[in-house]
């Protein structure tokens, strides 16, 4: 009698275990997907952006960037749909269970601590009575032990999906929560973007060269001996892979590509001031040539801002990160059946 009232408290234990267990996989799940979700919004923020800029002055690189958004958003729309669609059911599953399975324990406890009237008492109908109540309990453990094989199935399922995933993400039933690029194609479009980024700062620094000599700059200032060696805007990637682009700091005297226009700012000539006015103050450089500049400099630097998310993104670090931080690694096996048979062995031990 006191082994079984002991075992039920152990049940009842199991079942919040459980129910924690359950919780934290669909938090990893919630939480991959949101932050997935909150990149994906970021990386389409800064790509219309950068449409917006170029529109004027680059048609073909515009629709690529449109296509680019309108995949995107279509990737955070299927991720939205799986949390939303999953998360419910998900709730409505760890509720039942932890629920029913607290219920039945709870009267597990008190048909044993009742029983010990009829015993006391020696009233045979009654402690009939209680064998029958405790026969009831039985059959639905044993109802709940199929629910209970169907959730542990389920848990040990996500759990080997998400470690095959971090092996293997694109031929993965998670693929819907991330939709990651194939590991080849991902580095070719990363490598480049980064070339891209990278030719544009050097042929830049280049053209800047160019002007001040030919603007003879260097005669009527000092900022020539400024200008470091390697160029006014320094090169994000220096020291690095290009496929793998961390942000850093400029060297001394160089300049990220994000603030090159307001350098180029103090030698605009704009169209409202007269053209004689502009050669005596040293303003050289028209305002479409400025403009132009400006839309291709903040088009780089929103570019760069970005690269770190979408390197992620292609990869699918997020949702590797997020299982890898969570203890799903180490699921229990055991761990929801033993519920079932807690209770069988209980009103076993009764019947």
């Amino acid at each position: 009698m006191f082994l079984s009232m002991a075992a039920s408290g152990i049940v009842i234990a199991a079942n919040q275990s459980s129910k924690n267990r359950i919780e934290e996989m669909k938090e990893t799940i919630d939480k991959a997907g949101e932050d997935v979700d909150r990149n994906i919004r970021t990386v389409i923020t800064s790509l219309t952006r950068i449409q917006y800029l170029l529109r004027p002055y680059d048609q073909k690189t515009t629709q690529l960037l449109n296509v680019t958004s309108h995949r995107l958003r279509k990737g955070s729309l299927l991720i939205q749909s799986f949390v939303h669609t999953n998360s419910p059911t998900i709730d409505l599953a760890i509720n039942i269970s932890y629920v029913t399975h607290l219920m039945i324990a709870s009267t597990s406890l008190f048909v044993l601590l009742l029983a010990f009237a009829p015993i006391l008492l020696h009233w045979h109908p009654g402690f009939i009575m209680v064998i029958f109540l405790c026969w009831i309990l039985t059959t639905l453990c044993w109802v709940l032990t199929g629910f209970d094989f169907f959730l542990h199935t389920f848990v040990e399922d996500v759990c080997s999906a998400f470690s095959g995933f971090v092996q293997n993400p694109q031929n993965n039933t998670l693929s819907s929560l991330s939709p990651c690029m194939d590991p080849l194609h991902a580095d070719k479009t990363l490598i480049e973007v980064s070339s891209m980024i990278r030719n544009f700062i050097t042929e830049l620094n280049l053209k800047v060269a160019d002007s001040m000599r030919s603007y003879s700059l260097t005669g009527r200032s000092n900022t020539a001996s400024l200008i470091p060696k390697s160029g006014l805007v320094c090169d994000p990637f220096a020291g690095q892979q290009i496929n793998s682009y961390t942000p850093q700091r400029c060297s001394n005297g160089a300049i990220p590509i994000g603030e090159f226009p307001k350098v180029l700012s103090r030698f605009t000539c704009h169209d409202k001031v007269p053209p004689e006015t502009c050669r005596i103050t040293g303003k050289f450089i028209p305002e479409a040539a400025y403009l132009r500049v400006y839309a291709y400099s903040n088009s780089a630097q929103g570019m760069l801002d970005i690269l770190p998310s979408l390197q992620n993104l292609t990869q699918c670090l997020y949702v590797k990160t997020r299982y890898r931080s969570s203890s799903l690694t180490n699921v229990n096996p055991l761990g929801l059946p033993c519920i079932g048979f807690g209770h069988r062995c209980l009103l076993s031990l009764l019947s």
